[in-house]
């Protein structure tokens, strides 16, 4: 089977590095060949397989004449699906989406998406208008929740779906020594609420001996960085940006925080209890409530709630055997996402779907 796996690029992000990961494993364990298409233009962050072609097509997005442009990047994907024969595109993301299946209407290779959406994200009038025209007309579809698997059902009809959640890696803290820091993970922007995370570790009484970390980059830092500088704890604040050292600051740190507003599936917070921390997190549409269960392998705190985290992370920092035990479930919960169960059941969707007959 020939696979072409289409996103925007191959950035730092949650869905490029699930991308990643399941075409390297596929290329080392199965008996296909899999090749990459990146929309747009970027820097790779993630390790690619040498024997996985990655074509780039170089759309951008944000220059002059931009449907004009649009329309050669409809043409060169188009193009480009006659010339690979791929058996199966299968796209991530929802502007992948769009463009994949409107790049080949009409030629017989069979199209998988991947929305890794939540169901109650803003989307623009024209993209609601292309999803409820063009997604009935996919093979298939994986999406992460269960939730968005209802949504997909009101919106589109019958669809073949499964729901799939993103694979989680096995992360060892074995010898290494817990440092007094905070973390979280995710880019600088608004949907990751990193604004509340600050003012609700500004609000806490025992941060004294305490650091907040967060990793990722964004359109938000230096607004970021003012609100900890209002707030008087600019000193106790670091934003690293993104690194590939993400594993290593999750081991020596010694609670985890997620403040996101909305969520598809959220990996970041997936890959903190893979670490064994306790993690505290907003009740945000699709994603955390179905990893934690509140008291037991982490807490749940209503979006916007700024007290009630205060208040959990203060319970937590001031107890140290509380974290242990409740970073031991998270790593129980993270287990069962295992890579290699997820990147199967990844590829056996996408084996039945070649033998589906629509």
């Amino acid at each position: 089977m020939k696979i072409l796996m289409i996103i925007p690029s191959l950035g730092s992000g949650g869905a490029e590095r699930v991308l990643s990961s399941l075409a390297n494993d596929w290329i080392a364990k199965k008996k296909c060949n899999v090749e990459i298409v990146c929309l747009i233009e970027s820097e790779d962050f993630y390790h690619i397989d040498e024997r996985i072609k990655i074509h780039r097509l170089n759309y951008n997005p944000n220059g002059g004449l931009k449907f004009l442009n649009l329309i050669k990047l409809l043409l060169k994907l188009r193009n480009l699906i006659n010339i690979v024969k791929p058996d199966l595109c299968f796209s991530f993301i929802r502007q992948s989406n769009i463009i994949t299946l409107l790049a080949s209407k009409g030629l017989k290779t069979k199209v998988v998406i991947s929305e890794r959406d939540s169901p109650k994200v803003e989307v623009s009038p024209l993209y609601a208008y292309l999803r409820k025209k063009l997604y009935p007309s996919c093979n298939g579809m994986i999406v992460q929740t269960h939730e968005y698997k209802s949504f997909v059902e009101n919106q589109f009809g019958n669809i073949k779906q499964q729901v799939i959640p993103n694979p989680v890696r096995d992360i060892s803290i074995n010898n290494i020594k817990k440092e007094n820091i905070i973390i979280s993970v995710g880019r600088l922007i608004p949907s990751k609420g990193h604004k509340y995370l600050i003012e609700a570790f500004a609000n806490c009484k025992y941060k004294n001996n305490w650091e907040l970390v967060i990793l990722g980059d964004g359109v938000l830092k230096e607004e970021l960085m003012q609100k900890a500088k209002t707030l008087g704890i600019e000193k106790k604040v670091k934003l690293i940006g993104a690194t590939k050292k993400v594993d290593s600051w999750l081991c020596k740190s010694s609670i985890f925080a997620f403040t996101s507003v909305s969520e598809g599936f959220p990996n970041a917070l997936a890959e903190a209890m893979s670490a064994s921390l306790p993690c505290i997190s907003f009740d945000c549409i699709t994603g955390p409530k179905e990893l934690i269960e509140d008291g037991h392998n982490g807490y749940l705190v209503n979006v916007g709630d700024i007290e009630h985290f205060t208040f959990r992370l203060d319970q937590l920092m001031q107890n140290e055997p509380l974290r242990k035990k409740v970073g031991v479930n998270a790593k129980k919960t993270a287990n069962s996402l295992d890579f290699n169960k997820i990147s199967e059941l990844y590829f056996l969707f996408l084996v039945n779907v070649m033998r589906f007959d629509r």
